[in-house]
């Protein structure tokens, strides 16, 4: 006869159903996208990391270990690889569909550990709030990318196992077998993508506070400090350079900045939102860490996972502050995690304050919810995931006809038609080079038309079927879960529960949390220390800004387009037709281009006429080269395929014409920096021609006024200029954050000085 649950593990169910139930809301989104987009057929970076660099191998004979540890875009994908290449030997199929549906699983463990460890801390009402909150967020298809693209594990591996390896760090201070699993967890995290090693940087800041301020937990704090220096050194000893990816690098803080704050402003646009979405964290960090001698198991979770959040973030604006614009797809499943941690955060700040401080925190909460829900609605009808769904099924489409034709034709051209080179892989010779090879075709699933293929989804087609078509039932069971969970806890106080002890968890119980009236009494004061701190790091920061009490846009931007040095000379440009044709309008060139900042068209000429079948060779007015380098800024999409620019030299002496061309293609963000060493042709004409071969409005160039100069810095120093202007947002937010941050210090200061008057004792 099984023994009956002690009383402590009967009262932890409710919240381990109510964190499941949470869970599968997750999971029944992301198979519902499956279901609906998703392909059989593998695309993109994926044929080169499983299909060429394993399959063909593997077919060959000639596969080894060292295939799974070649990088591939910087990243370390041993775990995908294995992954993948040990489903293809399962299936007898390479089958992204399946590939997907157990990706999707991997959204289950970490939000599963996060729910159960903050539901008893937020209450029973503010724990179903939010695992119903996180749940839906983390169910709706603005992860498109990651959730479609089998490759992907690798960012749900790292979720999953950074997740792990934190809470681990967060709620247990006994070196036990979970602790020593959590270790394991950071280590694995690794294998994945260049950010892993952010985990262990977070879960540090957090083990060096408990290092200080917790005494009784320094061993356990110093153990997890050594792994977690043990991991950063694996990751400087074993991650490859960054060579691939480095074009896309922000190249300067600004951009940086303006980046990362646009990232934690998700689902908002503008980066001063970011304070907004982030004012629960900040706060509630400033009262856990300055007021407590001791954290709970839930305040330590928050805290280090807001932390990797943010640090994600940050390396977002660092390695892809060059070429993002707005939001990611692929970014969204670390950003989601900073909504739920801050609506947590706010969700505890409300449940312990009183009076006035309660009112604040309630009214932060309505306007940071007011925010969240329209934002989160525009970006999955719209923004980059509503694009992706839009085009994915005429992709999916597309990808399947190029390969059957290929198959049935064996003519490369197929391969390369329409946008399939970009969607189906970049280097088509690859995909034409395996797919003549009988072998790898019977791998292929059976809608390519493969002869050698299944006529089913392989040995684990159910699974590649059945889950992403279970997920009605999964949100069932999600909505139930959390409905019955609900009711089994209806009757349990939420203290009674969160401080009876646990065996299973062992979690230690938490230093007592300041009385209402002391939270009454130091709320004010931390609020205005915090605010205080916001001020001067704001205006650091502000200060540091190129022309830092320039706010006009036309001003800032004419400024960086004409930098005022004497050693710099700019060239007028006055285009004319080269080619047979309606000779152009005065100026017609002036703005033809399409940027994301309409504000700086006027600083550009381009091929973007009304006419949008416009097709001819443009030709600038020469001027003599009197420097030795040309720096022209340049922009467009997509400058290939018949597009190009060049600058035309002629020797006026004896009429010899010699050539330049900008060998890249489209500019990495807006716009771009073609520096050229002119030093053959001092003396010489010189001459900006365009060649656009492109008919449509998705072809265009576009140039502003080049540069002259013999300085050999320049060109960097300008390009850093002009992309950092991109970030004039940010700027703003700065000057106008800092001013509010210092009247709510005043403000904040004011009320303390007002509460400790009224507690002062009489004389």
């Amino acid at each position: 006869m099984r023994p009956a649950p002690t009383e402590s593990a009967a009262a932890a169910r409710p919240w381990w159903l109510l964190a499941l139930g949470g869970a599968l809301l997750a999971l029944a989104g992301r198979l519902w996208l499956i279901r609906n987009y998703g392909t059989a057929l593998p695309y993109r970076d994926e044929w080169k990391a499983v299909a060429v660099d394993l399959l063909g191998p593997w077919l060959a004979g000639t596969l080894d270990w060292r295939a799974f540890v070649a990088p591939l875009n910087d990243h370390c994908l041993i775990l995908t690889r294995s992954l993948a290449f040990l489903l293809v030997r399962l299936n007898g199929q390479w089958n992204n569909l399946l590939e997907t549906a157990l990706n999707a699983l991997l959204v289950v463990p970490p939000l599963l550990l996060v729910g159960r460890t903050l539901g008893p801390a937020l209450g029973r009402a503010g724990a179903v709030a939010w695992t119903l909150l996180t749940g839906l967020l983390l169910a709706l298809p603005i992860t498109a990318e990651n959730t479609l693209w089998g490759i992907q594990s690798l960012v749900f591996f790292q979720v999953a196992l950074s997740l792990v390896y934190l809470w681990a760090v967060a709620t247990r201070t006994r070196c036990d077998a979970v602790w020593w699993l959590g270790q394991l967890a950071g280590g694995l995290a690794l294998l994945t993508q260049q950010s892993a090693v952010l985990a262990p940087v977070a879960a540090a800041v957090l083990l060096g506070w408990r290092l200080i301020r917790e005494t009784d937990t320094r061993r356990n704090a110093a153990a997890g400090l050594a792994f977690a220096a043990l991991w950063v050194v694996c990751y400087q000893a074993l991650a490859p350079d960054f060579t691939v990816t480095a074009v896309f690098r922000a190249d300067s803080w600004r951009l940086a900045l303006d980046v990362c704050l646009r990232q934690l402003a998700w689902p908002l646009p503008h980066p001063g939102w970011a304070f907004l979405f982030y004012a629960p964290f900040l706060w509630f960090a400033a009262d856990r860490l300055l007021l407590r001698r001791r954290l709970a198991p839930a305040d330590a979770l928050l805290l280090v996972v807001a932390l990797w959040v943010g640090a994600q973030a940050a390396a977002i604006g660092y390695g892809r502050g060059g070429d993002t614009v707005g939001f990611v797809s692929r970014y969204c499943d670390f950003l989601l995690y900073g909504v739920s941690v801050n609506a947590a955060c706010l969700l505890l700040l409300w449940r312990e304050s009183t009076g006035r401080i309660r009112l604040l925190a309630g009214l932060l909460g309505a306007a940071w919810f007011v925010a969240l829900v329209p934002g989160a609605h525009h970006e999955t009808v719209a923004s980059h995931s509503g694009y992706i769904l839009i085009h994915r099924p005429a992709t999916n489409a597309a990808n399947l006809a190029a390969v059957r034709d290929f198959i049935a034709t064996r003519d490369p051209a197929v391969l390369s038609r329409d946008r399939v080179s970009d969607t189906l892989y970049t280097y088509p010779p690859s995909v034409a080079e395996l797919l003549v090879q009988p072998g790898f075709r019977a791998l292929l699933p059976p809608e390519t038309g493969a002869p050698e293929a299944r006529t089913d989804q392989g040995r684990l087609g159910w699974i590649a079927r059945g889950l992403p078509a279970a997920w009605p039932l999964l949100l069932a069971a999600g909505l139930g879960l959390i409905g019955f969970a609900a009711w089994r806890l209806r009757s349990a106080t939420t203290t009674d529960i969160a401080n009876r002890p646990s065996p299973a968890w062992r979690l230690r119980a938490a230093a007592p949390a300041p009385s209402p009236a002391e939270t009454e009494s130091a709320s004010p004061l931390l609020l205005a220390g915090l605010a205080a701190a916001l001020a001067a790091g704001g205006a650091v920061l502000w200060a540091a800004w190129p022309q830092p009490l320039v706010f006009a846009p036309a001003a800032r931007w004419q400024a960086a387009f004409e930098p005022a040095r004497t050693d710099v000379e700019l060239a007028d440009l006055v285009f004319v037709r080269e080619t047979p044709g309606d000779e152009l309008v005065p100026g017609a060139t002036s703005g033809a281009v399409a940027l994301h900042r309409p504000e700086i068209a006027r600083f550009w000429h381009g091929t973007l006429l009304p006419d949008a079948s416009f097709s001819a060779i443009l030709a600038a007015r020469p001027f003599s080269l009197r420097h030795r380098f040309l720096v022209t800024p340049v922009c467009g999409w997509p400058n290939r395929d018949g597009s190009a620019l060049r600058w035309r030299f002629r020797d006026p002496a004896t009429g010899e014409e010699r050539w330049e061309d900008r060998l890249s293609t489209n500019p990495q963000g807006e716009f771009d920096l073609w520096t050229l060493d002119a030093a053959a042709y001092r003396g010489w004409e010189a001459s900006l021609v365009i060649f656009d071969g492109r008919t449509g409005d998705a072809g265009w160039m576009g140039v502003a006024r080049p540069a002259l100069t013999d300085d050999p810095a320049f060109g960097a120093e300008w390009r850093a200029l002009l992309r950092g202007e991109r970030a004039e947002a940010t700027h703003r937010t700065l000057a106008g954050g800092t001013l509010l941050a210092a009247l709510a210090a005043a403000a904040f200061a004011a009320q303390a000085w007002r509460t400790r008057r009224r507690a002062a004792p009489t004389p």
